[in-house]
């Protein structure tokens, strides 16, 4: 039943047809299944993703994915630990031990294999929650820096733009992203 309900949600969210009753529902039928261990983490993301995108703030269902996640934050790859983190901050919702938790698996699990839009959405995150993630930024950096031929020319002046709020300066990033736009 989780995989149903994570994928209900994101059917509405991919249609953007905010629905409250049935958000509701589906957050009061998936609490008690996140709290215990059948919620699994591929269904935890796109779960998280798709409240944001509908703007659905319900406390007790991001308390009850934030929890989820704490325990399960090893599992994560490194596109849900990007989805993740974007939702709770298009919900300007700053979860700090969530927050933190996801910097560290973050900076463990990001390579020259992880997609540009996954680093980009990270960085964007962590700047529209205000936080410097100083370790986290330098390996998203290292790890774009390494796949700028990759990035999209949407993803060139994203990236830019998602470390600047921080203030954080990665020279080598900066000339990278120079040369390929």
């Amino acid at each position: 039943m989780p995989q149903e309900l994570a994928n209900l949600a994101w059917s509405y969210a991919v249609f953007r047809l905010p629905n409250e009753p049935l958000l509701s529902s589906i957050s009061a039928a998936a609490l008690p299944t996140q709290e215990s261990s059948d919620f699994l983490t591929p269904h935890l993301a796109p779960t998280a993703w798709s409240i944001a995108v509908l703007l659905f703030s319900h406390k007790p269902w991001r308390h009850s994915i934030s929890a989820s996640s704490l325990r399960k934050i090893q599992e994560f790859i490194p596109k849900g630990l990007a989805n993740l983190a974007w939702a709770f901050s298009q919900l300007l919702c700053s979860d700090p031990p969530l927050i933190a938790s996801i910097a560290s698996s973050a900076r463990r699990t990001y390579s020259s294999s992880t997609e540009p839009q996954s680093m980009v959405n990270l960085a964007w995150s962590y700047a529209t929650l205000s936080v410097k993630a100083v370790p986290l930024l330098n390996s998203i950096a290292a790890s774009a820096r390494r796949t700028i031929s990759e990035f999209t020319a949407d993803e060139l002046p994203n990236s830019a733009w998602s470390l600047s709020p921080l203030g954080f300066l990665h020279l080598p990033l900066r000339n990278a992203l120079s040369s390929a736009a």
